[in-house]
C-alpha cells in the first residue's frame, strides 16, 4: 500500500481506499475497520506499507501504523525526528555523490553520455547546487526544456542565479516540490515563529561551523558585552533586542528555548548538528543558506545584521577561548559589512582573529 503522508486526512483516505480496493467484504470498510484488517495475520506473505512525505512535525504517525506481526512499514520524511520510531532502521539520507549527480544531470537532460567538456561542466553544476537531488532534477529539467548546454546553465547560475533557481522542474512524475526553494518554503511555513527568526539570523553567518554554545555565552547579561572605545549608536540596542526576541522566553534567558529552536530546524532538515569535543556545531546546506538570506524581509535586513554582529562581539572574551577556532569564519562572513561595523565591534572582531 502506497500512502500520501502529507496530512492526517490523506493518510486516512489512502489507507481506507487501498483496503476497499480489495473488494468483496472490504468494499465498505471504514478507516477504523481498515486498520483492524491490516493488523490481522496474512496468508502467504507479508504486507508492505509505504507512507510518503510525512513532513508535518505535529502529525503523530505512530497512530497510523498497523499492529501487525508480518509486515513492514517504510516512512519517508524531511522530519528526522520520526527516526525515533525505529532508531536501528533509521536511514539518514545525505546529498548525492559526484558520480550520482552527474548521472542524474546527464539522464535528466536527455544525454546518454557526456563529452569531456560537458562532464567537467556537470561537475561544476553539481558543486554549485551542493549535490542536492531536488536541485539537480530542477537543473536537468531546465536544460532539457530550454535546450541549453550544461556549460550555458553554469553560466546562467552565476549571472541570473535567483531566477534560474526559481524556475520549476516540469514533467516530473510524483514530484511534490518542483524547486528546491519551494521545498524549503514548505518547511519554513510550518516552523515556529522563533525558529523562523533564528533561521534569518543564521543566514548572516557562515553556513558551517556555527557553535550553538556561542548563543548562550553572554545571554545572562542581555548580550551586552562590549570593548568600549566610542559611544554606541542605535545598532547596539537593536542587535540586543533582536537576540532577546529570538532566544529569551518570558523576558528571561532560557537555554531550553535554544534547544527547542535547534530541534525545530533539525526536524525540518534545514540544519544539521555535529557534536565535537568543545561544542555542538550547526551547519546548513549551501542552498538552504542562500535561500534563508533571500527570505529575510528587506525591511528587516539591518535588524538581523545588527543581531549577528552583536552575537559575535559578545563572544570576543578571553574566557571563551575554546570557541574561538569556530568563530573566525563568521568574522570573515561579516567582513563585507565592514564599513557599517562600529569601532567597538571591530575591536571585538580583532580580538577573535
Amino acid at each position: 500500500f502506497f500512502i500520501d503522508g502529507s496530512s492526517k486526512e490523506s493518510i486516512k483516505r489512502d489507507l481506507t481506499e487501498h483496503v476497499r480496493a480489495l473488494g468483496g467484504a472490504h468494499s465498505q470498510k471504514s478507516f477504523e475497520e481498515s486498520m483492524k484488517f491490516l493488523s490481522l495475520p496474512t496468508e502467504g506473505g507479508e504486507r508492505l506499507l509505504v507512507i510518503d512525505n510525512v513532513d508535518d512535525p505535529n502529525l503523530n504517525i505512530s497512530s497510523f501504523l498497523p499492529r501487525w506481526k508480518r509486515g513492514a512499514v517504510i516512512i519517508t520524511s524531511r522530519n528526522g525526528s520520526h527516526g525515533q520510531l525505529s532508531p536501528i532502521s533509521h536511514l539518514q539520507l545525505d546529498v548525492m555523490s559526484v558520480d550520482e549527480s552527474i548521472e542524474l544531470l546527464a539522464r535528466g537532460s536527455g544525454s546518454s553520455q557526456l563529452s569531456v567538456q560537458h562532464h567537467e561542466a556537470a561537475v561544476k553544476v553539481a558543486g554549485e547546487l551542493g549535490y542536492l537531488p531536488i536541485a539537480l532534477v530542477q537543473a536537468a529539467s531546465y536544460i532539457f526544456r530550454t535546450g541549453c548546454s550544461i556549460d550555458t546553465y553554469i553560466s546562467l547560475l552565476r549571472t541570473s542565479r535567483q531566477r534560474v533557481l526559481s524556475d520549476p522542474a516540469t514533467s516530473q512524475i510524483d514530484m511534490r516540490y518542483t524547486t528546491a526553494f519551494a521545498a524549503f518554503d514548505a518547511s519554513y511555513s510550518i516552523l515556529p515563529s522563533k525558529a523562523q527568526l533564528a533561521l534569518h539570523l543564521l543566514s548572516f553567518f557562515h553556513r558551517q561551523k556555527f557553535p550553538i554554545e556561542c548563543i548562550g555565552f553572554d545571554a545572562n547579561t542581555g548580550f551586552s558585552y562590549d570593548i568600549n572605545y566610542l559611544n554606541r549608536g542605535d545598532e547596539y540596542e537593536h542587535g540586543r533586542q533582536c537576540l532577546k526576541d529570538i532566544f529569551y522566553s518570558d523576558g528571561k534567558w532560557d537555554p531550553a528555548e535554544v534547544e527547542s529552536i535547534v530541534s525545530s530546524l533539525r526536524s525540518h532538515s534545514l540544519v544539521t548538528v555535529m557534536p565535537t569535543e568543545t561544542a555542538r556545531i550547526l551547519q546548513m546546506h549551501s542552498l538552504v543558506h542562500e535561500w534563508a538570506r533571500l527570505r529575510v524581509p528587506s525591511l528587516e535586513v539591518s535588524r538581523f545584521q545588527d543581531a549577528a554582529i552583536r552575537l559575535l562581539s559578545c563572544n570576543a572574551q578571553d574566557k571563551n577561548y575554546a570557541l574561538m577556532q569556530y568563530l573566525q569564519v563568521h568574522v570573515q562572513a561579516l567582513l563585507p559589512l565592514l564599513e557599517e561595523v562600529h569601532a567597538n565591534d571591530m575591536a571585538c572582531f580583532s580580538s577573535i582573529l
